[in-house]
């Protein structure tokens, strides 16, 4: 890790630019494998970004294996015992990650995230067909669409593999746990639900066999919203070993998604809007949009903007599709009072 992302102490001279220090690094972490990344050399820089990106989930995916807390409690309770073949005394202890582990893995995920998912989510959003207003009023563009299937199945890849960090034990088990799915969860909850939304959200009339919906993304987005998710990287005290994740902290980061460039597209805006109105009928609801909308407000202790009482009340009166009003109104009565 400290090679991939140069933070290991060297004498050498570094070069001046971005893409000779990448390539550098990129044939050093490889040659500790035995693998020869000569071919990059004619490569651009953007792929040597996401060539370093694809190396760094990599890492991510197999810190995150040998780190796991495995004494989190199954689904009955029951601490989870380690496999016949598998060392007792290996057992992960999150408490041995160090501050120099938890800098490298919130560096590693940030250049996943910078070189490869953003840029990526960037040039699929630009060849989606959309009537909104945004993209009329920038006229008409010319969108260069080759290398866009090899890009779609990258980003589909890149997605399902960060969301398998903390679902790596299926929808039926508890969030699986370790430092690398707390940074995912923590700094990236928004970063991740961007792309899921695009790709498994993507109508039928807008996939072709190129760019297919990833179906498997929508119940996994929702349980992991609703279900209970690491929030420190200690050992957690609960008996589950786990904490809800504050419905405050979903709706931010569902309004941060929001305010991304993919809201102009017609679908992408309808399936987070909602997610975000599933939320409000959750336990607290009410008060984790009040938490996230009025929260500058709660520390400066000024008065809050008329603006943002009328967009409470729009989310308030908005009835998620397939919620009778009824069941909707009792809801928001409800955890109102709470």
């Amino acid at each position: 890790g400290a090679v991939l992302t140069g933070s290991s102490p060297t004498s050498e001279v570094r070069p001046a630019d971005l893409k000779t220090i990448l390539l550098k690094r990129i044939k050093d972490f490889y040659a500790l494998f035995g693998q020869d990344e000569s071919a990059l050399n004619e490569a651009s820089t953007e792929t040597v970004q996401l060539e370093t990106a694809t190396a760094a989930l990599t890492l991510l995916e197999h810190l995150h294996e040998k780190i796991t807390y495995r004494g989190s409690a199954s689904q009955s309770g029951a601490p989870q015992k380690p496999a016949k073949d598998e060392d007792p005394h290996t057992e992960s202890d999150p408490s041995l990650v160090g501050t120099r582990d938890l800098a490298l893995i919130r560096t590693l995920m940030s250049i996943v995230f910078k070189w490869a998912i953003e840029p990526l989510v960037q040039r699929i959003v630009s060849a989606i067909p959309s009537t909104s207003a945004l993209h009329i009023t920038k006229g008409r563009r010319f969108i260069d669409l080759t290398g866009l299937p090899h890009e779609y199945s990258t980003l589909s890849s890149m997605t399902t593999k960060l969301l398998a960090l903390p679902l790596s034990s299926g929808l039926a088990s508890p969030i699986t746990q370790s430092a690398v799915s707390a940074t995912l969860l923590n700094q990236h909850l928004s970063d991740l639900l961007h792309p899921c939304i695009i790709l498994g959200w993507l109508p039928k009339s807008l996939s072709s066999d190129s760019m297919q919906t990833v179906d498997a993304i929508r119940p996994q987005v929702m349980y992991l919203l609703s279900r209970y998710v690491v929030s420190t990287v200690e050992r957690p005290a609960m008996a589950d070993g786990a904490r809800r994740l504050p419905v405050s902290t979903a709706i931010s980061a569902l309004g941060k998604v929001l305010s991304k460039s993919s809201a102009s597209l017609p679908y992408a805006r309808k399936a987070c809007t909602h997610i975000l109105s599933r939320q409000l009928l959750r336990p607290e609801g009410i008060r984790g949009l009040c938490e996230s909308v009025f929260a500058e407000e709660d520390i400066s202790g000024e008065d809050v903007p008329l603006e943002k009482l009328e967009h409470i009340a729009r989310l308030l009166g908005t009835i998620p599709s397939g919620i009778k009003p009824e069941v909707c109104t009792m809801c928001v009565c409800r955890w109102g009072w709470y």
